[in-house]
């Protein structure tokens, strides 16, 4: 699985049974892995030693793609892994840091904006590149291209509970929202009344479509759970951010609705629009077969 960030590889790219991708940065977050992961404690980022000892023990040691996010702790972790890795097997290591997050920005997390959903998009993206045997350079240019066209914001109407801290990691009342929540339950930018669908959309779609210009060309849109929202109301959030976009003049190539990078049992959603072309569309429709996403097979 490729989530969103740091990519290592042998140079040129071997045939697609050669290549896997090691996970992170730590459990409970996204539902697309495919390859071998190590189970960490949830929303804990891995010590640099597990994510090295995944590097060096592929099934297929040939090839390694590593992954993080923009969280400070996760990218110091992956980047000491990397460098002992590298050291012990002579992988060359590329990093692209994902920092999609739109709500904030130096947060008590993260040096910039935090890496969210462009992730998904990112892993399945660049993995369909991979497996078309492109060379690791092409892959970095692929995913930094990715992460400049993509932003993300989301919102929480609970918390989390982290188990290692066994209590909500903030508290909000039943007549309340969290907008630009994290994904380790971290609290956004402010707390509103409840409110209805529409107007959730429209608080997540209007920082969005203000740092970055969607109308030049089709775009992938996923509109992604938290953790403990019903489907069916992730449709029901999905046609009204459809209906933004529509009068906002943006057209919707393909769309993702579900569970696709949470926060344990937390409830809530987080919009990611992403600027594709022709190739983005035509990757994204490539066979896939993971636990989060299937289709083409």
């Amino acid at each position: 699985m490729l989530t969103a960030s740091s990519i290592g590889a042998t140079h040129p790219l071997p045939a697609r049974s050669d290549w896997c991708q090691v996970a992170g940065p730590a459990t409970s977050h996204c539902m697309v892995d495919s390859s071998d992961e190590a189970c960490s404690t949830p929303l804990v980022p891995e010590r640099s030693s597990r994510r090295r000892l995944l590097i060096r023990c592929s099934k297929r040691p040939r090839v390694s793609t590593r992954a993080l996010k923009n969280y400070t702790g996760d990218v110091m972790n992956f980047e000491m892994a990397a460098e002992l890795a590298a050291a012990e097997t002579g992988i060359p290591v590329e990093t692209v840091v994902i920092n999609d997050d739109v709500a904030v920005e130096d947060s008590l997390y993260t040096a910039g904006r935090r890496g969210v959903g462009v992730t998904v998009m990112l892993e399945k993206l660049v993995g369909a590149a991979a497996e078309e045997g492109r060379p690791l350079s092409e892959l970095v240019t692929l995913a930094r291209s990715i992460n400049g066209a993509g932003r993300s914001m989301g919102m929480a109407l609970t918390s989390c509970t982290v188990p290692a801290a066994g209590k909500p990691t903030f508290e909000l009342g039943m007549d309340e929202m969290e907008l630009g929540i994290g994904i380790h339950g971290e609290p956004g930018r402010r707390r509103v009344p409840l409110a209805t669908a529409r107007e959730i959309a429209e608080h997540l779609m209007e920082p969005i479509l203000a740092d970055r210009d969607f109308t030049l060309g089709p775009v992938i849109v996923m509109l992604n759970g938290m953790g403990g929202t019903p489907l069916i109301e992730l449709y029901v959030m999905y046609g009204e951010v459809a209906k933004i976009m529509e009068r906002a003049g943006i057209t919707v190539a393909r769309n993702l609705v579900g569970n696709y990078i949470t926060s344990l049992e937390m409830a809530g959603c987080s919009v990611t629009v992403l600027q594709a072309d022709e190739e983005l569309v035509r990757l994204w429709d490539s066979p896939v077969n993971t636990a989060g996403l299937r289709w083409g097979i």
